[in-house]
């Protein structure tokens, strides 16, 4: 790895090319030029946040464009794109030397780790929509000339319709300054090869968005620091220029999960690491090798204990590690009143401020361990419709969930910092303390000092993997006095809650949207994986909002001082035409007696249905209507409880699984109404009837339905 990169740097020096060198005449002289406009291209620009050091995980392609395709979903960026009707999506990769590869039909197989690629030659990819220009010329993929047209046609004639995603690629393991140089370096030069032959007024403005520590380095871009980071580290002179040039079209900027405020993760990650390299996972080995493990999904004791160790270990080695950038979350603050000052974030000096949307996650997200899972055959009480594990072999949120789930638990079990038995702090707003964790008043009641070290004691080992086996739930829509977080930081932090600046805009209140927004059901790990998530900031920022801060309180920045925008009125009817006991196995000795739970953005409503009905149709559901709602994407769950008579209120044993995928006893979706598309969970148009139908394999209490969902 290190050896391709090197070669990259010689490659460059060797050509000497004029591109290379972005001429401070040019950068200022188009400060007043770059005009924004509702009509031009748009190019989102996706900036990843910490990774390991390439030479500890090899296999994501760190630094190099393949790592787009094992940080970035396929599905967040047709969100992205405004295009989630579309299956595929076209790649163009800018080359050192100025070429550029094309890949005409890129489909979510495509985009996967196992075909990334380590070309160092290769700059950040660019990933257009299919959109109108579906017919393309023959010899496209090697032909410079008709790239560079395809290009040309897309920024022009498609003008605002066409949102294009640019990805950029670094070692996140790096001292902030050097990661910025880096990404300004990959980033600039991607644009120039791609758009810079381009009439200025067809080059398409830039939309900033970075999840973790990426937002960190979009505020860096706009900042564009004279003086170094916290380690001595500085921009060159020619990266400033370059920074320049691109910060001068930046529109806005979206965050995801941002550190903004730091996080304690940054102030235990080492510890953690020297806990793992010491004692070698002795202590957990040794717990595992005690328990007692049943068959389980065709896998031998033996094989799933080694599966659980493994995934133990991969949820400690996912925050430990000496990486350099955790020293620069440790001392966030310091850059807030000094290099990033919410007040350096310009176009260009003495320009107007750029407006920041920030969003985060909840942990450890909205479709999983929001009900009980423990399992009897592992130490729990109920023998509940999906296991722990299912979650653990299941989709990249579920592992996600699982992980950072075992992360809080660690940091309640022994205390860390400050903040002592309560590591996300006091919260001080109800937006901000919308989840209960099982976690929460755990943990000694004074801090520990971040002197003194971590090193775990037995309990708090076996309770961190009593959690796993046992599923505690995290209950969501109540508080517990903390701020809630995504499993690494916490949400005041995400949404720079306590940095009073006017660039900072957090319009997703739970007033207008209603309490879970799309990112709220996904952690750290998993929000730049959800299409809904995509949509939304699409909708609601790519597609709205503006480049001007002018009134504070307003909905949006605006595109010009006449500009007011309006807060949109959306409606739709939710039916559920159909509840079915998919294996006649919910009432051992009758029929089953189902309870509908649904929520449709902020309104909430249950329905007992008859009792004795393993089949209960329409007629019987009422229909849920929701007006007035505050934005084109409305969020929806659906829950089914099967009652038992012996209950007074429903037991873990009686949830149902109604989602298609395993570990999902709620189906969680989205309706875009600008689109009339379904999202999430389950996929369909505008007045389908989609049936949903859960996996089978080693679930209970499988649930069919038939949903439909139309606009009022």
């Amino acid at each position: 790895m290190k050896k391709q990169l090197i070669s990259r740097n010689k490659f460059a020096a060797a050509c000497g090319l004029a591109m290379l060198t972005a001429m401070p005449s040019i950068a200022n002289a188009q400060a007043n030029q770059f005009l924004f406009s509702k009509s031009r291209a748009r190019l989102v620009i996706l900036l990843h946040g910490v990774t390991p050091k390439p030479e500890e995980s090899p296999e994501q392609n760190i630094g190099f464009s393949g790592h787009a395709r094992h940080y970035w979903g396929f599905e967040f960026i047709k969100g992205l794109q405004g295009r989630t009707d579309e299956d595929k999506m076209r790649v163009i990769t800018p080359r050192l030397g100025g070429n550029m590869g094309f890949r005409p039909n890129t489909t979510h197989g495509d985009w996967q780790p196992t075909t990334t690629d380590a070309n160092p030659f290769d700059y950040a990819p660019i990933c257009f929509p299919v959109s109108w220009n579906t017919s393309l010329p023959a010899g496209i993929e090697t032909n410079q000339t008709l790239i560079k047209d395809y290009i040309r046609l897309m920024t022009k004639n498609a003008g605002a319709n066409t949102t294009m995603v640019m990805v950029n690629t670094r070692d996140g393991s790096k001292h902030l300054m050097p990661q910025l140089g880096q990404t300004i370096d990959e980033v600039y030069q991607s644009y120039h090869i791609a758009f810079g032959a381009l009439p200025i007024d067809q080059q398409p403005q830039i939309y900033l968005l970075g999840h973790s520590f990426g937002g960190i380095i979009a505020r860096g871009i706009l900042a564009n620091p004279t003086q170094g980071d916290l380690w001595g580290n500085k921009l060159t002179a020619n990266q400033r220029e370059r920074c320049n040039y691109l910060r001068q079209r930046v529109v806005l900027v979206q965050t995801i999960a941002a550190p903004h405020e730091g996080t304690p993760i940054g102030d235990s990650a080492g510890d953690i690491a020297d806990y793992i390299n010491a004692n070698g996972y002795n202590i957990i080995l040794g717990l595992f090798n005690a328990l007692s493990f049943p068959f389980y999904h065709g896998k031998t004791p033996a094989e799933v204990k080694t599966w659980a160790k493994e995934k133990i270990k991969f949820a400690l080695d996912a925050v430990s590690g000496k990486r350099d950038c955790l020293q620069d979350l440790l001392r966030i603050k310091e850059y807030n009143s000094g290099i990033l000052k919410p007040s350096t974030a310009q176009r260009f000096d003495g320009s107007s401020l750029v407006p920041i949307y920030t969003a985060a996650g909840r942990n450890p997200g909205g479709k999983y361990y929001d009900q009980n899972r423990s399992v009897f055959l592992l130490g729990g009480l109920q023998n509940n419709p999906v296991s722990t594990f299912d979650l653990l072999g299941g989709t990249r949120g579920a592992k996600e969930s699982s992980a950072l789930m075992l992360i809080e638990k660690v940091l309640h079990e022994d205390g860390y910092g400050a903040r002592g038995k309560m590591p996300w702090g006091l919260a001080e707003t109800p937006a901000g303390d919308r989840v209960s964790s099982p976690a929460a008043g755990v943990g000694p009641l004074m801090a520990r000092g971040l002197e003194a070290g971590w090193v775990p004691s037995a309990p708090t080992i076996t309770g961190v993997v009593g959690s796993l086996l046992h599923g505690a739930p995290y209950k969501f829509g109540v508080g517990d006095g903390e701020w809630d977080n995504d499993g690494f930081l916490a949400w005041d932090s995400a949404h720079a809650f306590h940095i009073n600046a006017p660039n900072y805009f957090r319009i997703y209140d739970q007033n207008r949207y209603g309490g879970m927004l799309p990112w709220d059901d996904d952690n750290h790990g998993s929000i730049m994986f959800n299409e809904a998530n995509g949509s939304w900031i699409h909708n609601e920022v790519i597609r709205e909002a503006g480049p001007y801060i002018l009134q504070p309180g307003q909905r949006r920045s605006v595109w010009n001082s006449t500009d007011y925008p309006q807060t949109p009125s959306n409606g739709i009817k939710v039916e559920v035409l159909e509840i079915r006991d998919a294996k006649n196995d919910l009432d051992p000795v009758t029929q089953a007696d189902f309870t509908l739970k649904m929520r449709v953005g902020a309104s909430e409503g249950t329905t007992i249905l008859p009792d004795n009905m393993g089949v209960v149709g329409s007629s019987r559901i009422p229909a849920f209507t929701l007006t007035n709602f505050a934005s084109p994407i409305i969020p929806i769950k659906i829950t089914i409880i099967e009652r038992d008579t012996a209950d007074i209120v429903p037991s873990p044993d009686d949830l149902c699984v109604v989602g298609p995928e395993p570990g999902h006893t709620s189906m969680y979706f989205y309706f875009d109404t600008r689109t009339n598309r379904l999202l999430g969970d389950i996929h369909g148009e505008a007045g389908e009837i989609i049936e949903v139908n859960p996996v089978w394999w080693g679930v209970v209490n499988r649930v069919k339905t038939k949903i439909r969902v139309t606009r009022i």
